[in-house]
Formats: structure tokens, C-alpha cells, sequence
């Protein structure tokens, strides 16, 4: 009994053979190899620097290195070592890079060839179909059922008869498109300053959408009129509509908060607008994010009465003609205020601070802007017109 088999040479398991699991693996491995085949390239000469498990070529002739000698053989990489299947009359292989099988003919490998037919005069259940061309109709098609035969000619007026599914002749129809026939004819009415859409799935008639609405299915812009509003995914301006109630305590509490601030880092700025009830009682100020962070950068920043020294009063008016100075907190942790302002210059007047700063989110949650009092019972009102700008920028 041979010690393999004929065709793809697969070995054999002896009767009294120790260890049968390696001929049974090695017969395995070729059979992984050879059927179905599909190789990466036969182009190659030496082996590619970083082979894949189980990357088969053919190898290009003039092979060298571990290639040597195997020219237009297979190379199969397996289990670390290079392995040379050489093919036998009739093979198939498919090219990858080049998408197209090739076959092996003994010699060399070609491609697949197609025999070509003379479809001329050709019948169909003893029905003459086509006329052979000839110089003057390249292509011509027989009318057995008038006994003409309609030809066209390069540069012919003959038209074309082509044969029916239901077995009759017809001719191929055109219809041309006049100058000006396509004009901007609208389709529906529309409400003006709208774009025809839906906001929600379903099958009725498309709706007139505003501005904002499309915005917010882009993903552009999201507008929040409130105190609480979820962000959208990039950019989102919130406002308060309304003055929030008074903060009278000198803990931090919550006045305006952005829902679903997801993962990312974000820049946020606040442009508050309050009044403080009292000329000796200044504001505090805060961020929190109800989720993860992974840092938090914040400052704030007024217009005081200094104008040589700070004072931390607020102020609306320069005092002198070189101006005021800007003062200012900064914080690096969230949820955390720093020390209040220490009052402003007028009692129920409108004052303005900007809070700015980076949060780096890595787990979802509510962004919140928190005011505190710097006088136990004193009020601290945080006034309609307060916008927050939100922008994601990683």
C-alpha cells in the first residue's frame, strides 16, 4: 500500500503507526490548503515580509530566498514554516488580487477561455431568428412573421424590430424632452421659511419643518429655552426664559441645568446676568457634571470697582479714565466654588460674569451651573437672558 494518496498526495495512516493524530493533522492541513483554492498574488518572487496563517501563492518564476526552485508552484504558510503544494494538470486557483481564476495546465497557468459562438442564422424551434450581418447591417434582425428583415445600418434610418415576450415584433419607441419642458413647479404647498421633511417616522404626507427642527436632525444646533434641556450632540445654546428663584444660601445650589452631556470634551461657557439683593452680598459660582470626568477647568471673570487695587466688588460703571479691573476665580475640581465675590456696587441692579471652562466627560450625565450667596439669607437671583454655550470639541 503507497504511503499517500494519488491525487493530492494526502498521507496515510499506518496500521501500527504511533502518534496517528500527526499523518490524520497533516492530511487536514493539505486538505485546508488545496480545496477551494485561492491564493493572494502570483506575482512574487520571495516570500512577503509578514505572512498570514494560511496565505497561499504562486510563486512568480525566477523565485528566490525560501522561494527558491518552486517556481509557479503553490507556497502555503502554515504553522511558521513555508510549504510547497505543486499542482497538477487541471487545478483551479482563484486570484485574489486580481479577482480571476487561472488554470493550471502542466506547464503554466492561463485563464479561463470562453468558446465563442456564431449565433448567425441561428434557430429557435425551426424559426429563423437572426440574418447573418454583412457590411451594410452589422446587426439585422429577421421578421419571420412579416418575412422582412430589419438591419441597422451605421448611419441608417432603418428602425429596429425587436421580438416581444409574447412572440410579436415591435419597433424601439423615444420620446424626446422639448427646450424649457422642466421648470421649478413646486410639488406641494409650502409654509415660508420651511423645508418639506418629517421629524418622526411615518407614512403620512412630509411636513413643513422649521429651521430648528432641521437643525436638530443634522445634528447642527440645539436650542433650549429654560432652565433644564437636554444638549444636543455637538452644540446646544440654552437660556433662561424666566429669572430662577432666589439663592439664599451660601452652599451651591443648582439654577440651570444641560441634560445628557455624553462622552467627550466639551467647552462651555456661562454669560450670567444677576442681581444681588444686598450691595455687601457677592455671588458664588460652581459647575457640576452628574457623570464621569476625567478633568475640569473653570474661571470666572467680572468687572470690579478697582481700579489700582482688587476689591472683588462688582461694578457696571468705570471709575476712572485708565477703566476698572477684570477680576476673576478659577477652580480645577467640579462641584467645587472657590470663595463669593464680595458684593457689587448697586443693590438689585443687573451685573454680568462670565464663567468659561473645559470638562472632559467620560461617562454621561447632567451639566449644572450652581450659585451660592455669599451672605446666609441675602438673595443672589440669577436673571432671565442667562445663556449657556456648549460646544463638543473632541
Amino acid at each position: 500500500m503507497p504511503d499517500d494518496s494519488t491525487h493530492l498526495h494526502l498521507p496515510y495512516i499506518d496500521a501500527n503507526q504511533a502518534q496517528k493524530h500527526v499523518t490524520h493533522n497533516e492530511a487536514v492541513r493539505l486538505i485546508d490548503a488545496l480545496v477551494q483554492l485561492s491564493v493572494k498574488s502570483r506575482t512574487l518572487t520571495a516570500p512577503p515580509g509578514s505572512p498570514a496563517d494560511g496565505d497561499r501563492y504562486i510563486v512568480a518564476s525566477g523565485a528566490t530566498g525560501a522561494w527558491a526552485a518552486w517556481d509557479l508552484n503553490i507556497a502555503y504558510w502554515v504553522d511558521g514554516a513555508w510549504m510547497k503544494l505543486v499542482p497538477q494538470a487541471g487545478w483551479l486557483a482563484w486570484i485574489e488580487a486580481e479577482a480571476i481564476h487561472l488554470r493550471w495546465g502542466g506547464s503554466a497557468w492561463s485563464g479561463l477561455t470562453v468558446a465563442s459562438v456564431d449565433i448567425s442564422d441561428s434557430t429557435a424551434a425551426g424559426r429563423a431568428m437572426l440574418t447573418a450581418a454583412d457590411a451594410a447591417a452589422q446587426t439585422a434582425l429577421l421578421n419571420t412573421m412579416s418575412g422582412a428583415a430589419k438591419g441597422l445600418a451605421p448611419g441608417g434610418g432603418t428602425s429596429a424590430q425587436l421580438l416581444r415576450g409574447d412572440g410579436t415584433w415591435g419597433t424601439v419607441g423615444a420620446n424626446g424632452i422639448a427646450s424649457n419642458a422642466v421648470t421649478n413647479a413646486k410639488l406641494a404647498d409650502m409654509a415660508q421659511g420651511t423645508i418639506k421633511g418629517r421629524v418622526t417616522a411615518g407614512s403620512g404626507d412630509p411636513e413643513d419643518l422649521t429651521a430648528d427642527q432641521v437643525k436638530g436632525i443634522l445634528g447642527i444646533l440645539t436650542r433650549i429655552a429654560g432652565a433644564s434641556g437636554a444638549a444636543g450632540a455637538d452644540l446646544t445654546w440654552q437660556a433662561l426664559g424666566a429669572d430662577a428663584a432666589a439663592i439664599t444660601a451660601t452652599a451651591p445650589a443648582a439654577v440651570m441645568t444641560t441634560t445628557g452631556v455624553g462622552a467627550g470634551t466639551w467647552a462651555f461657557q456661562y454669560m450670567i446676568r444677576y442681581q444681588s439683593a444686598a450691595a455687601a452680598t457677592g455671588i458664588g459660582l460652581a459647575v457640576n457634571h452628574s457623570g464621569t470626568v476625567s478633568f475640569f477647568v473653570s474661571q470666572s471673570r467680572m468687572v470690579t470697582t478697582g481700579g489700582a487695587a482688587a476689591t472683588g466688588i462688582g461694578d457696571q460703571t468705570a471709575a476712572v479714565n485708565a477703566g476698572q479691573l477684570v477680576e476673576g476665580k478659577a477652580e480645577r475640581a467640579i462641584n467645587a466654588m472657590s470663595s463669593a465675590m464680595a458684593g457689587v456696587d448697586t443693590a438689585n441692579a443687573d451685573m454680568l460674569v462670565v464663567l468659561e471652562g473645559i470638562v472632559a466627560v467620560t461617562a454621561s450625565g447632567d451639566l449644572e451651573l450652581k450659585v451660592a450667596s455669599e451672605v446666609a439669607g441675602s438673595g443672589i437671583t440669577i436673571k432671565a437672558g442667562t445663556l449657556l454655550d456648549l460646544r463638543r470639541i473632541a
